[in-house]
């Protein structure tokens, strides 16, 4: 009953009072925009069918719901009336827009009317008149220009295809070609490693490749220049970069004698080749090597300042390191070896014949293996047990490289010296009737060279277990021992002593010795003299004072060559003339002889005086009255002037009777006692 009673429920037709909050115009414009893309493609059209979807999908999803109510119903008239007034609201809200929308583009051309029908809200945000229209005629369908517009969009399309295939392949090229430098870089970096370098990449670059070419034991200093960069270039060949290296550098020996250069060691060009055919491992062979000689020489120019070394003449001039080989008897240097450092690239020219060439090359090679050894002490020292931790640092015991060149330099020199006065003497004996020997024995032969058979035997003490790579610094270790070579020169007296028969044991042993250490440094000679001669000269019986002067030594080659000749002519004296001749009286000490006699019935005193030098024997006779002549015999020191002189010489070449002889047909002129 309730629901035919028409006062049981009010329907009301007027729609909502809508706030004023509601949204503005712009407001809508721009949600329209942002939903739909602007209203450029907004037709009528699709309004519509969007709304005819709109209505199938509420039917849809509202149809069980109307299902379950019946007609007639407070819930279904209510449902209704909801419905009913949702549409009526937004067919009011839609027709109020467009009232504005109209109002506003009126507002253009009728400002007055189309004022009056703008809302308050959008007179708020929207100025009047900023909407208006124009009328355009639309195009009529022209089929060729749309043909030719076909064929455009057509065009412009191939263009694009081919841009994009062109792209394509000058990406794939250069693909090409990145993968191609790529691995070219990895086979370069390939190659130096397998060449024994050691490649790493460089802490907190990880990009960046490192390659060592120095040696672990060098010096703090080149170390750290041991270290170079591998740097790629444009067509994936690497570019050893060094920093601020110098122009690769390689050590120059000369010998120089006098004011003229008469050898000079190779330099290593085959490490400079052109730009064009240099490889990688031959850049990091010659970065190496250059490094290498240039601690060579930093480590000479260091050990050359020594006072042991600067006191016997070592010294560096202007950039050039003097290594004297011979000093004459006023202690200037006659022969010496310069050693310096010269660009690898500038080839410097040759000056002066090539005489020596083996000399300065065999230094050169001699001062590379002393620095390769000291890198091999200075290993086995830091892998020794460190000692206990002072307060003073360690000490670090300098490189020895000059001093045993040094050593070998001067035993040479003097081993030279020494041999060419015992051939030149042996020549003038074996000339004046006396076939004396001499024999050289020791670590080197008499020219001061290693023969073959000593280094047999040297290498025959090194360790059997030694490896390969240690034969050579054993080898060096042995040759940087002090130096010791022996010669023997018999006297005359052991081919023409005593009538008894030759005395075999009659010799001068001259020992020659060159030290290494600064206590003593240099070469010293020290000589051994039968003491039978010695107990015949001086007469001493004390067999202690006998054996104190058989040895003595002596530091200059010219002192023992003076002290060698008189023992020769004390030799020749007491032993061999004093012995055959028992009519001649001897002085004390001297080589002198003295007989007084009758010749041709008239009393006559001979002196003879023997004196040999290196370049001859001489034999000097001179006639004295009788008295003068024994007055000369008492005062053995003082020189008594004669009568009459005569002097025999033998040099070695001419041929001539003996001494022997000689002295026999000078004893023939006195008169036969009866």
């Amino acid at each position: 009953m309730a629901a035919s009673n028409p006062s049981s429920f009010t329907l009301s037709l007027h729609p909502h009072l809508q706030s004023d909050s509601a949204d503005s115009l712009k407001d809508v414009i721009g949600r329209i925009s942002t939903q739909r893309g602007g209203f450029r493609h907004l037709t009528e059209e699709s309004l519509q069918q969007e709304i005819v979807e709109d209505t199938q999908v509420e039917d849809v999803a509202t149809e069980p719901e109307t299902q379950d109510e019946e007609k007639g119903t407070v819930r279904y008239i209510a449902t209704k009336r909801a419905e009913m007034l949702a549409h009526l609201s937004a067919g009011l809200n839609e027709t109020l827009m467009a009232l504005d929308m109209v109002a506003l583009l009126q507002s253009k051309y009728n400002p007055k009317h189309g004022e009056l029908g703008i809302s308050p809200a959008l007179k708020q945000h929207v100025p009047l008149g900023t909407l208006a229209y124009d009328i355009w005629e639309m195009p009529l369908r022209d089929e060729a220009q749309m043909e030719e517009d076909n064929l455009v969009k057509m065009g412009w399309k191939i263009k694009s295809l081919k841009s994009a295939s062109d792209s394509l392949l000058s990406s794939a090229e250069r693909l090409k070609s990145d993968v191609q430098r790529e691995v070219k870089y990895w086979e370069h970096l390939l190659s130096v490693s397998q060449h024994g370098w050691p490649i790493y990449q460089r802490p907190g670059d990880l990009r960046t490749m490192l390659v060592k070419f120095g040696p672990s034991e060098a010096g703090p200093i080149f170390e750290r220049r041991g270290v170079a960069v591998l740097r790629p270039s444009g067509d994936g060949s690497i570019i050893l970069d060094q920093g601020l290296a110098q122009p690769p550098k390689t050590l120059r020996v000369r010998v120089k004698q006098g004011n003229h250069i008469k050898g000079t060691s190779k330099i290593q060009t085959s490490l400079s080749p052109s730009s064009d055919e240099v490889t990688l491992e031959q850049h990091v062979h010659r970065a190496r090597d250059s490094l290498f000689e240039e601690e060579l020489f930093h480590e000479m120019v260091g050990e050359a300042r020594e006072q042991e070394l600067q006191s016997i003449g070592v010294r560096y001039q202007q950039g050039i390191l003097h290594l004297p080989i011979h000093l004459n008897e006023d202690l200037v240097c006659d022969d010496e070896i310069l050693v310096d450092l010269v660009p690898l690239d500038s080839s410097p020219a040759r000056i002066g014949d090539t005489a020596k060439d083996p000399l300065a090359q065999y230094v050169a090679t001699a001062l590379r293996l002393l620095l390769s050894h000291s890198y091999r002490l200075r290993l086995l020292r830091r892998s020794q047990l460190p000692p206990p931790l002072t307060v003073e640092p360690r000490p670090v015991p300098p490189s020895s490289i000059v001093r045993p060149v040094m050593v070998h330099l001067r035993h040479s020199a003097a081993l030279k010296q020494l041999r060419s006065y015992l051939t030149d003497i042996t020549r003038v004996l074996d000339s004046a009737g006396f076939p004396v020997s001499l024999s050289i024995q020791g670590t080197t032969n008499g020219s001061g060279t290693m023969s073959l058979t000593k280094l047999e035997e040297l290498l025959a003490t090194i360790k059997p277990h030694s490896t390969p790579n240690l034969i050579m610094h054993d080898l060096v270790e042995a040759l940087s021992q002090p130096l010791k070579t022996s010669a023997t020169l018999t006297l005359p007296s052991s081919t023409h002593g005593l009538e008894s028969g030759a005395r075999m044991d009659a010799y001068i042993g001259v020992d020659v010795i060159t030290h290494l250490g600064a206590k003593p440094f240099g070469t010293e000679y020290v000589v051994s003299v039968p003491t039978s001669l010695l107990d015949t000269v001086y007469k001493q019986g004390n067999s202690a004072s006998a054996v104190f002067r058989k040895q003595m030594t002596f530091s200059t080659c010219p002192e023992i060559i003076a002290y060698a000749n008189n023992i020769l002519s004390l030799d020749l004296v007491y032993e061999v003339l004093a012995s055959k001749f028992k009519e001649y009286d001897t002085f004390g000490g001297l080589p002198q002889l003295l007989r007084t006699g009758q010749r041709r019935g008239e009393a006559v005193s001979v002196r003879c005086l023997v004196h040999v030098t290196k370049d001859a024997l001489k034999l000097s006779t001179r006639e004295m009255d009788t008295e003068v002549g024994r007055d000369a015999l008492d005062r053995s020191t003082r020189r008594v002037e004669g009568t009459e002189s005569r002097a025999y010489r033998w040099d070695g070449h001419a041929a001539r009777p003996s001494l022997l002889d000689t002295f026999k047909r000078l004893n023939a002129q006195f008169d036969t006692p009866s």
